[in-house]
């Protein structure tokens, strides 16, 4: 997506800002009394702002992950919607800010659909730690603080935020590219004398996906999550399994079609097999695009 050719991201922000007031100042003049050349000009400032946008630091893109939903009878009735934007600044090849915002919305039969704007994460990663060309495997670090909008969601689960701490290993053996990711997190608490929600969690992620061209691949993720509160009872427990196909339909833009289901999902503490878990499966397609 980006080229090696170092441009400042003032450059681009300060495109934007021409592009801006140029569009002001069009605004401004009537059709008529246009110059000729000026959608010729507005075409070449679009163009100017765009490759400097490519050329910069700077990144933007968008992911849309719609999964199905199941009633109390274990029918599917519902989707689940989470949409995400994704701002990015590469500051060199080990280090880099990302800013990201979460929609999420439901819409399950015989109930009100919801909107909810669910989280604002801010990170930091630290690429490079440990490279396959050096050390056999690559290591990354990455530190989260995220920001609950919506007030219901800050009461309900007693926490306007939380800090998390990433760690990623990466390996590609041929066609096939191997990862694992250990996420541990601490949530900012809301009414200390409330014992029973969320305090901290562990969650554990491990992927394998297979390439069979630059268009098709395939993959299986297993993630396991571990809740935690400080009375030590009731804590969930979940363990849940997907598979999918990856598609890369043009160079920024790639489609994923998925099932999954939860062997393990409880709330009383235990790890405890659900024996219909194969029932309980879930449909889901995720939309992916780099806009620059």
């Amino acid at each position: 997506m980006k080229t090696n050719k170092k441009v400042s991201s003032l450059t681009a922000l300060a495109a934007l800002v021409g592009l801006t007031m140029g569009g002001f100042a069009g605004a401004a003049t009537t059709s008529a009394s246009a110059p000729t050349g000026q959608s010729a000009l507005s075409t070449s400032s679009i163009a100017n702002t765009w490759k400097a946008l490519q050329d910069s630091p700077l990144s933007f893109s968008l992911l849309a992950d719609t999964a199905s939903t199941r009633d109390d009878d274990n029918k599917i009735t519902g989707i689940s919607s989470t949409d995400i934007a994704y701002i990015g600044y590469k500051f060199n090849a080990d280090n880099s800010m990302k800013l990201e915002n979460r929609w999420v919305y439901t819409n399950a039969q015989q109930k009100d659909s919801t909107t909810t704007f669910s989280r604002t994460v801010l990170s930091y990663k630290r690429s490079n730690l440990l490279t396959e060309k050096d050390n056999g495997v690559s290591l990354s670090l990455t530190g989260e603080l995220r920001y609950v909008p919506d007030a219901v969601s800050r009461v309900k689960g007693n926490s306007p935020g939380l800090y998390r701490a990433v760690v990623g290993l990466s390996k590609s053996v041929g066609a096939l590219d191997l990862a694992a990711s250990t996420y541990i997190a601490k949530l900012f608490v809301r009414d200390s004398s409330i014992k029973t929600k969320t305090d901290n969690y562990i969650e554990l992620v491990a992927s394998e996906s297979y390439n069979f061209n630059d268009t098709f691949s395939a993959y299986f993720s297993q993630d396991a999550y571990l809740q935690n509160t400080q009375a030590n009872v009731n804590e969930a427990r979940s363990l849940t399994l997907e598979t999918g196909i990856g598609h890369n339909v043009m160079k920024d833009l790639s489609l994923s079609y998925y099932v999954g289901a939860s062997p393990i999902d409880r709330a009383d503490s235990t790890w405890q097999r659900d024996n219909e878990w194969l029932k309980k499966y879930y449909l889901g397609l995720t939309v992916s695009l780099t806009v620059f």
